[in-house]
């Protein structure tokens, strides 16, 4: 088929529609044409541009808790820190003092939300280890007088 003088398969559709005159018609079906011979594959591989910079990359801790993820995510310097504070806590009050710190870390900074875990979160964890040890011996007195 010579197909600068005889009309293509891409021609039989309505380019009409599209305002081409017959030279930009002729251009469209000869691109099309060639399409299928144009050959994306074997490449030469592109050179891998990594940064030198040691800070850009940054290694997350791994197993930590939900909360202890939003910690990190708001403030990964004072993770470790934040940590011990929280970790003898119940569920229900490290929950509530996470919520808390980021909270505040967000509103006014970082010293204000530290100290807030330093003052307020103390009392509280004393507290809450005073009422489980009283439940705990509360619920093994009940269990050894059920045995009898």
């Amino acid at each position: 088929m010579n197909t600068l003088i005889e009309p293509t398969e891409i021609e039989l559709y309505d380019l009409d529609k599209y305002g081409f005159n017959q030279d930009q018609r002729r251009a469209a079906s000869l691109a099309c044409q060639r399409w299928g011979s144009l050959h994306v594959f074997p490449q030469k591989p592109r050179d891998l541009c990594l940064s030198t910079r040691g800070d850009s990359f940054v290694r997350e801790p791994e197993n930590l808790s939900v909360l202890e993820r939003k910690i990190y995510e708001v403030n990964p310097d004072d993770l470790a820190w934040v940590q011990e504070k929280i970790q003898d806590l119940p569920e229900y009050l490290t929950k509530y003092f996470v919520s808390r710190y980021i909270a505040i870390f967000e509103k006014s900074g970082r010293a204000d939300a530290n100290t807030f875990l330093r003052n307020k979160m103390g009392p509280a964890a004393e507290r809450a280890q005073l009422v489980l040890k009283k439940y705990e011996k509360t619920t093994n007195h009940t269990q050894s007088r059920n045995v009898l």
